[in-house]
């Protein structure tokens, strides 16, 4: 510009103006311009390379917002080049001026502690610093979008996860073997339901996946059977998944669920059935109607009472609900209850307890809470432990002479229950199997064996049978009602030929030659049964499959979409117990479209592997009948 060179501009630039017209944080990079008599003139220059611009209100700041300074390009690629030579940890100044404005985040803004142990915080400031090192010091508030265009972009990125996550299961032939587990829920201020459909399935990879595939509004007039069904069915649509009877359905025993599925392969979830197991064994009015029980009951009504005095009292504190090491923390509370009590704090109730009788009722409980830990996980394959845990808890549940009558009485009202309820399904049967280290088939009768067996060798002649003829592995399963076995006699209640049902089409092909069918489904399952398996008490079975995967290639499909099921339908309960976050007394009228965006953004584009912190949030705040009973008597 005549008259300014970078000299004259560098003399005459002044401070910015304080005035409320300058707050855009572009003069923080840039200064306005003056003659020698100090006044203003209709130009800004950059306070870094002295690029001199027209300025005045009617320009505006455009211009100089356009700007790309040669000085602050040339010194942050100095300092990305220079990174390299020091030690990128920050300082412990750092991490103190880090923790304390966490601190101060939480207080301000009101949010719990625990917000800064998410993944999605640590990605939130991951992405901060990465941005801060490319750009060097910027001012937050001009990266901090708000809170609409959030609202907006949270949607956008649902729908983009669900266009990944649909390739995803197309790439696995979800659609053809695949397993879901589906839940419903209400929220506790609007009343509204809703639908989740969970996606399982185990990729080329031996990795384990459970995705969200939706939690929907639930908008049909009734929970019947046939509008259950259309709701699943409008939420696989969505991944372009259209035939029920290739999927195997994981869901409770409500007679509307099992209804909605009349000629697919459902399992009814084990957890539910110990759930409803206790809950049948405890139900209050028959404890207090049975003379024997009602000491349980006036038990079980003293200790919610004392309980619900602590937390009003706010000595909650003073208890160790540990249960990790259920006597020692009897002991420990007992000893403060006690305590209490002399300080004249609950004392008309405290001394009614009977320790004794509690201490006997969590040794009747522990095991039911050992099989529900064991089959509610999601990070490896669970169906291969039900039946196990089923003949654990039958033969745990005879009453021995050690037991006194209150709890033989309980044990026979849980064991007539379970026994009655509990479906051995063929699939429990084959994951056995499937499991190296319980191949023998010893927690099966052997009537069991032989119908287990007799399964196993149609799989694998499927195999190869349609390899032969096609040149692609299909593994035909089971379908509804196929290989049903009774828990109460052990006797095979339908016996089909394998071939009818569910059609699983795998993802390998091999090219066989011509062989006797026969000879070689025994040969791969001679080979199995034979071979050395690691002792280690922290086998992987997945990665045991995968390792021997090219040894038994058709065993090993049959075991990867087999093991895939699970053995409860948690995953879709943990998706409510993330929508219970969602819905709170501070969002009660969020939309019922937001609130399912909100959970499919993390859980419908991570594994269980990748995402464990959100599982294992979400999985503190699953309510089931035997963590409140635990709970109850260990306070």
């Amino acid at each position: 510009m005549a008259g300014l060179d970078k000299k004259s501009v560098n003399e005459n630039i002044r401070n910015t103006p304080t005035e409320p017209k300058f707050t855009s944080a572009v003069w923080k990079q840039f200064s306005l311009v003056v003659d020698k008599n100090g006044d203003r003139l209709n130009f800004a220059a950059c306070n870094f390379c002295k690029e001199v611009y027209p300025y005045s209100a009617d320009f505006g700041t455009s211009g100089l917002r356009n700007h790309k300074c040669s000085q602050l390009r040339r010194a942050a690629a100095s300092s990305h080049s220079m990174t390299k030579f020091f030690d990128k940890k920050p300082s412990s100044a750092d991490k103190v001026k880090f923790k304390e404005s966490c601190a101060f985040f939480v207080a301000s803004d009101i949010r719990p502690y625990n917000i800064v142990a998410g993944p999605g915080f640590a990605q939130l400031i991951q992405t901060a610093i990465d941005i801060g090192a490319s750009r060097g010091k910027i001012d937050a508030s001009e990266l901090i979008p708000d809170r609409r265009t959030v609202g907006r972009c949270t949607s956008e990125l649902a729908n983009r996860a669900l266009e990944k996550l649909s390739k995803l299961l197309d790439n696995n032939d979800f659609s053809n073997g695949g397993v879901i587990t589906a839940d419903m829920w209400s929220d506790d201020y609007r009343k509204l339901s809703y639908m989740a459909v969970t996606a399982h399935f185990s990729d080329g990879d031996w990795v384990l996946h459970d995705r969200i595939l939706g939690v929907r509004h639930y908008t049909l007039e009734d929970k019947s059977a046939e509008n259950i069904r259309s709701s699943i069915k409008s939420i696989l649509s969505d991944f372009k998944i259209d035939n029920l009877s290739h999927l195997v359905i994981v869901t409770d025993r409500g007679s509307n669920m099992i209804a909605a599925f009349p000629t697919e392969h459902r399992i009814s979830c084990s957890a539910h059935l110990l759930n409803s197991t206790l809950t049948n064994t405890f139900k209050p009015k028959k404890l207090e109607k049975d003379p024997m029980l009602k000491e349980v009951f006036l038990l079980l009504t003293t200790c919610k009472d004392v309980v619900k005095y602590a937390k009003q009292s706010g000595i909650m504190e003073k208890f160790n609900p540990a249960l990790c090491q259920i006597s020692a923390t009897i002991r420990q509370n007992k000893e403060t209850l006690l305590q209490l009590a002399a300080d004249g704090i609950c004392s008309d109730l405290i001394p009614a307890i009977s320790f004794d009788l509690i201490d006997s009722l969590i040794g009747l409980l522990t095991p039911f809470k050992d099989a529900s830990d064991q089959l509610e996980s999601s990070k490896k394959p669970t169906l291969h432990n039900v039946l196990p845990h089923y003949r654990i808890l039958m033969e745990f549940l005879m009453p021995n002479f050690t037991d006194s009558q209150i709890i033989s009485r309980l044990k026979n009202t849980a064991k007539e229950y379970l026994q009655n309820k509990f479906e051995i399904d063929s699939f429990h049967c084959m994951a056995v199997f499937l499991n190296p280290k319980m191949r023998s088939l010893k927690p099966l009768d052997p009537v069991q064996r032989e119908g287990t067996m007799q399964d196993i060798r149609d799989l694998v002649a499927s195999v190869f049978v349609t390899s032969m003829d096609s040149n692609h592995d299909i593994v035909t399963l089971p379908g509804h009602g196929e290989h049903a076995y009774s828990s109460t006699n052990a006797t095979v209640s339908k016996r089909r030929r394998l071939g009818t049902g569910m059609g699983v089409r795998l993802l390998e092909s091999f090219e066989d030659d011509e062989f006797d069918t026969e000879e070689a489904v025994q040969d791969e399952i001679h080979k199995y049964k034979t071979m050395n398996v690691p002792s280690e008490k922290d086998f992987d079975l997945l990665s045991w499959w995968k390792e021997n995967a090219s040894t038994l290639p058709r065993l090993s499909q049959i075991a990867r979409r087999i093991l895939a099921i699970p053995a409860t339908s948690a995953p879709s309960e943990r998706a409510f117990s993330a929508a219970g976050l969602v819905v709170d007394k501070l969002r009660t009228q969020i939309g019922p479209k937001k609130v399912n965006d909100l959970i499919f953004l993390p859980k419908g584009t991570h594994t269980s592997e990748t995402n464990g912190n959100f599982d294992n949030n979400q999985a503190q705040l699953v309510k089931t009948t035997l963590n409140k009973a635990l709970r109850i008597f260990l306070l």
